[in-house]
């Protein structure tokens, strides 16, 4: 188990200062301008912030600067959700960017209140937090999700949120449902409000040591925004300036299709040997190659598009995850255990270690991506 942090995260305001400096070196007069337009929403709310936003890198502020330990149990709103008021009743309510995600350091900025835990749930949420701590957790899988939820109810007794089908590491979302378990506060919840514990976060592992690989600096960033011309140098088939990414129809595919996809990260250097299309699919932009199933899996991904071809977008739950996963190892024989594309709108997500076995080819994902997927299309 990695060892927690010491006294650095009992730093003060000052030393969050400098802090601030290195997670947002670059900080001109439009950043300047939001973090006034914030700090005045903040004002009208009756939040506390940072007293000095615009010299501060903002009035959202780490959890440890309002002199609060970490892991702590808060009650909070996105930034993006704040309400037009706050519950009445003098609690304290305050603007945090919380980091995650261990080495990729993401920013949350957030509107919460610390809750009093109850004896003993303090100890809980540091286990909890020490389980994570260091393993630079972004985007977990089916199985991880699985067993998060174990350790919620083994070591506090509740249940993680059925439709928030996520968690990362220093960001552990409860349902709302365990509130009374965790503290004897009474609370006004309000709406839009998640149940968190906020703990540390290891974001000093260097990236090779925490398994990733760099990014190609020549790889170009897929989606809505991606230049035709991007697309033209990648040897990508598309439709029109306006509208390059098209249906499946437009390139004489008809769902349920197998393909290797890329879900909307960066755009590595394409194998020219095979057939590169920009496709809308539901919500989703993908760059894609069409894969020819093995005629042994041919039957199990049919029976698979048609069970979840009704899917609609919405978040699944864990339990139809679970379900999915199972079904997947039944019908296929493959799992659905890595990866970042999520089940639903179309996709149906399959381990990308699978591809030889289902297509008898060996296809490999361009070399470098990260966010290369074999999917499924419905």
């Amino acid at each position: 188990m990695p060892a927690r942090p010491g006294p650095p995260y009992t730093r003060g305001m000052n030393d969050w200062r400098s802090a601030a400096r290195e997670h947002h070196p670059i900080w001109d007069d439009d950043d300047r301008a939001e973090a006034l337009s914030d700090a005045a929403t903040l004002d009208r709310l009756g939040v506390r912030h940072s007293p000095q936003p615009a010299w501060d890198r903002g009035p959202y502020q780490p959890l440890e600067a309002y002199g609060r330990p970490l892991p702590s149990l808060v009650l909070a709103l996105p930034r993006h959700t704040l309400p037009e008021r706050l519950p009445p009743g003098g609690r304290d309510w305050i603007a945090v960017e919380h980091h995650s995600q261990g080495f990729t350091c993401f920013h949350d900025d957030l509107v919460l209140t610390v809750l009093r835990p109850r004896p003993g749930v303090q100890e809980a949420m540091e286990r909890l937090s020490d389980l994570y701590l260091g393993g630079n957790l972004e985007h977990p899988t089916i199985d991880q999700l699985v067993e998060y939820r174990e350790r919620l109810r083994e070591l506090l007794g509740v249940e993680c949120p059925p439709h928030s089908t996520w968690f990362q590491e220093a960001c552990y979302p409860i349902d709302l449902g365990g509130l009374a378990v965790l503290t004897d506060e009474e609370l006004d919840v309000p709406e839009d409000a998640e149940l968190f514990v906020l703990g540390p976060n290891g974001d000093t592992v260097p990236l090779e040591e925490a398994g990733r690989e760099p990014e190609n600096p020549d790889a170009t960033v897929v989606g809505r925004g991606t230049e035709v011309e991007d697309l033209d140098a990648a040897a990508v088939r598309q439709g029109s300036e306006a509208e390059p990414y098209q249906p499946l129809a437009a390139y004489g595919l008809v769902a349920p299709v197998l393909v290797l996809a890329d879900i909307g990260g960066r755009l590595d250097p394409l194998p020219k040997e095979r057939d590169w299309l920009a496709v809308r699919h539901g919500d989703w932009d993908l760059v894609l190659t069409p894969l020819e199933p093995a005629a042994e899996a041919g039957p199990g991904l049919l029976r698979l598009a048609g069970e979840y071809a009704d899917l609609v977008a919405d978040p699944p739950t864990l339990d139809e995850l679970v379900a999915y996963r199972d079904r997947l190892r039944e019908l296929v024989g493959a799992g659905c255990t890595d990866g970042s594309a999520p089940l639903g709108g179309g996709l149906c997500p399959i381990d990308l270690a699978e591809l030889p076995r289902l297509t008898g080819h060996d296809v490999q994902a361009p070399a470098g991506g990260r966010t290369w997927e074999l999917l499924l299309l419905v």
